[in-house]
């Protein structure tokens, strides 16, 4: 004679404990759906503190490639329009290559200053425009001489204006 086999009965902590399971796999999934950053991938909005208010290292305020190009930067005084975060993020989109390829990216608050040259009009002159100043460092530049394998990387000084999130200058040295 054969048996069947016979249905196990959830006795009520049993129930409890997969009901508590299910509960927190469903609330894992709605985090990963509704929480987790899709725009930039590198980027993570709970890695990075949002802090504003760093302060401005001496060595990027006197920086010689800047200099050379005639760019004056000063530290502000009030709270940024818009986050590091933001900016970040805007920075991204307007130089996505650079973003993906840096070594190191910096991002910093400050004013510009950068006087309009009459042989570069496709710039306007700034004075005291609060920015950030996303600088990526060491990124990979292609090379443009088939003798030559790799050109040395290069920094990207990117400003973008804190009141309309829009790029107003970009450097590379």
């Amino acid at each position: 004679m054969v048996r069947k086999p016979v249905p196990v009965r959830l006795d009520g902590r049993g129930r409890f404990i997969g009901g508590l399971l299910l509960g927190i796999g469903l609330f894992w999934l709605l985090w990963l759906f509704l929480f987790h950053p899709v725009s930039v991938p590198m980027i993570s909005r709970w890695s990075m503190v949002d802090a504003a208010t760093t302060p401005v290292p001496a060595s990027l305020l006197q920086s010689e490639p800047l200099k050379a190009v005639g760019v004056t930067l000063s530290t502000p005084n009030d709270t940024p329009p818009i986050s590091r975060l933001q900016a970040l993020q805007l920075a991204a989109q307007a130089e996505p290559d650079a973003a993906t390829s840096a070594k190191k990216i910096d991002a910093h608050y400050v004013l510009l200053t950068y006087p309009a040259v009459t042989n570069h009009q496709n710039h306007s002159s700034f004075t005291n425009l609060p920015t950030w100043l996303i600088w990526y460092q060491q990124v990979p530049q292609p090379s443009t001489n088939v003798a030559l394998t790799t050109q040395p990387p290069q920094d990207l000084y990117l400003f973008i204006n804190a009141q309309t999130g829009q790029p107003a200058l970009a450097i590379w040295a």
